[in-house]
């Protein structure tokens, strides 16, 4: 994955904690929906690396036959 786009998605779920904070009157909530938001997206992001290369394996494996 790309340091760069992490970077900046975690400033951006941290503005969303930010924000969500100050909606709820809480920090903590506003902390846990960053962390959720950013942790939700991490994963979304290697699973679809992860089925990126599946695909990928099955084409060469098909040419090669």
């Amino acid at each position: 994955m790309d340091l760069v786009r992490i970077g900046i998605f975690a400033i951006c779920c941290a503005l969303l904690g930010v924000i969500g904070g100050f909606a709820a009157k809480s920090w903590f909530s506003g902390l846990i929906l960053g962390v959720f938001v950013f942790i939700g997206w991490v994963l979304w992001r290697w699973f679809k690396s992860q089925t990126s290369n599946e695909e990928l394996k099955g084409t060469t494996e098909e040419k090669k036959e």
